[in-house]
This record gives structure tokens, C-alpha cells and sequence, in this order.
């Protein structure tokens, strides 16, 4: 990979509205024997390797739907859209999910995807897996916190996108960090002001792309997989730093081709 993947002069803008419209939020619904009805909600991300078109999330995602699925409060998972909502039995659509990644895949055909609303993210690759994100590199990210959902009606959702553009902090084989100083942070899309105690939970299994320019010409290519961001909680120890918020990827190249996880690159990246 060479200098021509970063301090790439593609609009931020532009960017964040890209990886708005290929990911979705991932969400279930649970009610008790009073009826009281609550939702629990992840992102999915929609990709085109050239040799399938999927979902990918984060493992976690799915190993709380599947936990939750096994109680009697559990009602129906779904993944949400601006056109439709897409009903289904998790068991049906899961490919493949492996806990020490975090990554998890589902079958989702692009008309599906086109008849919910959102794109399919095919990016400037050539071949699969696109090559590996390094520090410094330009990217951006995007999900759907639980913080910014609200109920309008029984049946309907409104969902809240986060995202951002940033610099890689630091990359592993096996993990991708960016941490983002709140102070440089400048809003160019939605309204109201991000609190420093914003809680990111459900971001997870958004999309994060990387900043490419392939023969010419400037693009994006698929870098990874949300697996964690701010999320403080009640007790002030466990808070993110102030100022500063820690967002973690899992490379997207321990995903194959087919959809399923690479294990093998997994492990020897993990000896």
C-alpha cells in the first residue's frame, strides 16, 4: 500500500453520507407479560466483495439477539430502512460469527438492501480482500447508537446515525484504533451538541472505510468493522477520557470473499 491511500483530498461530507447509506440498524424487540415493549439495537453493514453481497456486524450484536431470542420476552429481530423494515429469523440469515473477532455475517441480497432504502458498499478494491489500513490514514465511519433512537409509535422507530472522519491512531493485525479529540471534532451534518458522555453503544458493525485512489481515480475501499465506541456507564471509573473518545475496528480482511471468516488468518495474526 502506498502514500496515495492517505492524506486523500475526498470531501468528509461526501464520505460520511457514503457510509450512511450502506449500513442500518440491527434491532430487535422484547415484551413482557404487562406488554411494556423495549428495543435493543446494533448496525450492519452492507458489502460487495465481487463474489457475494452480505451483512456484517459485530459478534456481540448477535450473541445478545440470540440470548435474547431464547427468552420468552423476545418478540422479532429486524434491520431497518427509510423505504421498509426487513422481518426475519436470525437462525435463517446467520453465515458465519466468531466471538474473538467480533465479526458476524448474515445473507441479505441487494434487492433487499435497494428495498429497504439503503446501497451496497463496493469500493475501489481490485480482488478481495483490499489491501490493509496503516496509521495516518484518512477514514471514516458510521451507526446507529441506542442513545439517538426514539419510539415514535408501537410500530414506529426513528434511528439516530452517528459517524465520523478521522486518522487512524494505531493498527494491529488484528485491530484498527482511532481516537479522536473532541476539541478538533468540527460538525458538518445534523444538529445538537455531542455531550462528552455521549454513549455509543450500538454502533457496533458499522462500516469503516479508508480514503483510495486506484488508477486515477479517488474513492473509498472498505477498511473494517465497527466493534466498540465510547459507551460510559454508570459507574464514573469506566467512563472514556474526557475529550476524548476511543472507537475500535476489526479489519475487514478476516472477512472472506464467500462471507465467511477467515479463522486461519485469524489465528496466525493471534499465535
Amino acid at each position: 500500500m502506498t502514500s496515495e491511500f492517505h492524506e486523500n483530498p475526498l470531501d468528509p461530507v461526501a464520505g460520511l453520507e457514503l457510509v450512511g447509506s450502506i449500513c442500518a440498524p440491527f434491532h430487535w424487540v422484547l415484551r413482557d407479560s404487562q406488554q411494556n415493549e423495549w428495543i435493543k439495537n446494533g448496525t450492519v453493514s452492507f458489502i460487495d466483495t465481487g463474489t457475494a453481497v452480505f451483512a456484517v456486524t459485530a459478534c456481540h450484536v448477535i450473541d445478545a439477539c440470540i440470548a435474547d431470542a431464547e427468552t420468552p420476552d423476545f418478540v422479532q429481530c429486524m434491520i431497518g430502512g427509510p423505504l421498509n423494515t426487513l422481518y426475519f429469523k436470525l437462525k435463517d440469515r446467520l453465515i458465519d460469527r466468531n466471538q474473538a473477532m467480533d465479526l458476524a455475517t448474515l445473507k441479505v441480497s441487494e434487492c433487499e438492501i435497494v428495498n429497504l432504502g439503503w446501497s451496497v458498499f463496493r469500493g475501489l478494491q481490485i480482488g478481495w480482500p483490499p489491501p490493509p489500513t496503516e496509521r495516518d490514514y484518512g477514514v471514516i465511519f458510521c451507526g446507529y447508537p441506542g442513545k439517538s433512537r426514539s419510539l415514535l409509535s408501537p410500530r414506529d422507530i426513528m434511528f439516530g446515525r452517528a459517524g465520523a472522519a478521522a486518522t487512524v491512531s494505531s493498527v494491529r493485525e488484528a485491530k484498527i484504533s482511532l481516537l479522536i479529540e473532541r476539541e478538533k471534532m468540527v460538525q458538518h451534518l445534523g444538529d445538537g451538541e455531542l455531550t462528552d458522555d455521549y454513549d455509543f453503544g450500538g454502533i457496533s458493525g458499522g462500516p469503516l472505510v479508508v480514503a483510495a485512489q486506484k488508477a486515477g481515480k479517488l474513492g473509498w475501499m472498505a477498511a473494517g468493522i465497527i466493534t466498540s465506541g465510547p459507551n460510559p456507564g454508570s459507574d464514573p471509573s469506566q467512563d472514556s477520557i474526557s475529550g476524548l473518545d476511543l472507537f475500535q475496528a476489526t479489519p475487514i480482511q478476516f472477512v472472506k470473499e464467500n462471507g465467511y471468516l477467515d479463522t486461519e488468518r485469524w489465528h496466525n495474526a493471534n499465535p
